[in-house]
C-alpha cells in the first residue's frame, strides 16, 4: 500500500518487493491486490468541484507556508489520499491564492551538464545558513545521481565539525557504508568528514584521498546549491520572514542567551518535521529528464535503491561495525538549544508547566512565551 500510495508503477513495485522483501510477485497480481482493497494507484483523479477544491486549498494553506505551489500541493493532496488533477490545483490556486502564486514565479538558471555513475558515487554536501541569524542553521546532504536527499537537518550549529559529521555517521550506519566520493567546500566544518571519509576508503585498492573527498568552490557544488534555491521557495522563506516579525516586534531578543536557547528548544522538532516532510516529498517525486545532466529522469528513492533499471550500479563502500564504531568517537550528538543542561532545564520546566509538544507554529510560539517568562523568572 505504502509502494502504491507513492506513485510507483506496478512493474517497479514488483521489482521492490523481489529485491528488498524477498517477495516474488507480478505486477498483474499486485494490479489485482490494489482493485482489491480500492486499487490506490490506478483509480485516477478523483472529482471534485473547483469550489470544493478551493475549500480543502484553503484549509491547507493556512497550515503550510505561502511557498507552496500548486506542484507541491498536489503532491500534498496526493498524501493525503485526494488525487485530483495538477492542472486543477493550479486553476484553484490562482483564484484562492493570486498573489502567492505571482511572487512563486522564477527564472530557470542555466546550468553545467552533470555526469555520475550511480547512488553513493557522489555525495554533496553543504550548510544552510539563511535561518542562522535567528538560531536555526541546517545542514543537508544529497546524492548526485538519484537527486535523492540523504539527511537533511537543523541544528543548533552547521559549523562544528563533530555535529556535521555526526549527520555523515548516521547515515553511514544507516546505509552500511559510505559514498566513493564527497564534495563539500572549504568550511573547516567540513574537516571530521573528510578525514572519516579517507579511513573508511584507505583500504581501497587504487584509492587517493582526492578521490574520496574532495574541496570545491560552493557555486560549482551544483546538486546541494540548486536544491538549496528549492528550498528558499518551499520552506525557507516563509520561516525567515516570520523571525524576523518577532525581532521587529521585540518578541525574540537575538543577543539574549536565554531568549535563544528557548527559541531553538520549542521551534526545532517542529522545523525538523516540516524538513523530514519535504525531504520525503522530494524523494518521491517525478524528475523530469534534463538536458543539463547525464542522469536518468525518475523518483529519486527508486533511482537511488533501484540503479540497474537505468544501468547504473550502486558505488557505494562497505563500512564494518568496527570503523563505524570509532567514526561516532569522533563526532557529537545535537541538543535542542545547543546546550545540554539548558535541554535538561527547559524539559523539567516544560513538565511543571504543562506544555504539550506543538504540532503548528502558533502552538509553538505559545509555548516559547510561556517557557522564556518561567526560565526568566527562576533564572
Amino acid at each position: 500500500m505504502y509502494y502504491a500510495s507513492c506513485g510507483l508503477t506496478y512493474k517497479i513495485i514488483s521489482n521492490v518487493m523481489s529485491k528488498y522483501h524477498e517477495i516474488t510477485i507480478s505486477a498483474n497480481a499486485i494490479c489485482k491486490r490494489l482493485k482489491k482493497h480500492g486499487n490506490l494507484k490506478r483509480r485516477g483523479p478523483v472529482q471534485v468541484s473547483n469550489i470544493e477544491l478551493e475549500a480543502i486549498l484553503k484549509e491547507r494553506m493556512q497550515l503550510l507556508p505561502p511557498t507552496v505551489g500548486y506542484r507541491q500541493m498536489t503532491e500534498i493532496l496526493k498524501s493525503e489520499g485526494i488525487v485530483v488533477k495538477r492542472d486543477q490545483v493550479m486553476h484553484v490556486m490562482r483564484i484562492v491564492d493570486p498573489a502567492g502564486v505571482e511572487n512563486r514565479r522564477r527564472h530557470r538558471l542555466q546550468r553545467r551538464i552533470y555526469s555520475s555513475l550511480g547512488p553513493n558515487h557522489t555525495w554533496h554536501i553543504d550548510g544552510y545558513d539563511k535561518l542562522k541569524p535567528y538560531g536555526f542553521p541546517i545542514h543537508g546532504c544529497i546524492d548526485g545521481f538519484s537527486r535523492k536527499i540523504i539527511w537533511l537537518v537543523v541544528g543548533p550549529s552547521n559549523n562544528d565539525p563533530k555535529l556535521v559529521a555526526n549527520h555523515y555517521m548516521e547515515s553511514v550506519q544507516r546505509l552500511g557504508g559510505c559514498p566513493y566520493n564527497i564534495q563539500a567546500d572549504r568550511g573547516t566544518e567540513n574537516s571530521v568528514i573528510g578525514a572519516l571519509q579517507s579511513v573508511f576508503r584507505q583500504e581501497e585498492p587504487g584509492f587517493g584521498r582526492e578521490n574520496g573527498f574532495q574541496h570545491i568552490a560552493s557555486k560549482l557544488n551544483q546538486r546541494i546549491e540548486s536544491w538549496w534555491s528549492f528550498l528558499r521557495k518551499r520552506f525557507a522563506q516563509w520561516w525567515i520572514n516570520f523571525f524576523m516579525d518577532l525581532v521587529n516586534s521585540g518578541t525574540y531578543v537575538s543577543h539574549d542567551d536565554n531568549s535563544m536557547k528557548c527559541l531553538r528548544y520549542v521551534f526545532m522538532p517542529l522545523i525538523q518535521q516540516y524538513l523530514d516532510e519535504i525531504a520525503e516529498q522530494w524523494n518521491n517525486h517525478q524528475i523530469s529528464l534534463s538536458r543539463n545532466a547525464h542522469c536518468p529522469n525518475g523518483r529519486p528513492n527508486v533511482l537511488y535503491a533501484m540503479p540497474e533499471i537505468s544501468g547504473a550500479r550502486d558505488c557505494i563502500h562497505p563500512v564494518n561495525e568496527e570503523l563505524i564504531t570509532m567514526g561516532f568517537t569522533k563526532t557529537l550528538p545535537s541538543t535542542l538549544s545547543g546546550l545540554k543542561e539548558f535541554d535538561d532545564i527547559a524539559a523539567e520546566m516544560t513538565v511543571r508547566l504543562g506544555l504539550m509538544k506543538p504540532d503548528t507554529w502558533q502552538e509553538a510560539l505559545k509555548n516559547y512565551y510561556m517557557l522564556y517568562d518561567a526560565l526568566s523568572t527562576d533564572l
